[in-house]
């Protein structure tokens, strides 16, 4: 079965980027992105905000979603390495979420031990 009419030229942008899309085209694409990037931006920050909050009440829980939001942006910041020559990007946002991954996980495992 082929494609709808609508998925070619997002299909043609895989393996031509850009050259294949029209301006409008390539701006729906786009704001589509970037939209989904948002929300995924702000359910990390929800969730640091969320662990920063729960250190008050449950150790552990805190210190779980305080590790899930550093590993979500150090891995984001390896995809970054990896797509792009963005390395000092990638440096700017790997490197902090690893330092805070690696001082959290150790809090994480005594408060599980404690609970």
């Amino acid at each position: 079965m082929d494609a709808p009419f609508c998925i070619h030229p997002l299909l043609d942008c895989f393996n031509n980027p850009a050259e294949n899309l029209g301006y409008q085209m390539h701006a729906i694409v786009l704001k589509k992105l970037f939209i989904n990037q948002g929300f995924y931006n702000l359910f990390i920050a929800i969730g640091a905000i969320i662990g920063l909050n729960r250190l008050k009440k449950s150790l552990m829980a805190a210190y779980a979603l305080l590790l899930l939001v550093s590993f979500a942006s150090f891995g984001a910041g390896v995809v970054l390495a990896i797509t792009s020559n963005a390395y000092f990007l990638d440096l700017l946002q790997a490197a902090p979420a690893a330092w805070a991954f690696i001082r959290i996980y150790p809090l994480y495992k005594i408060s599980s031990t404690v609970q």
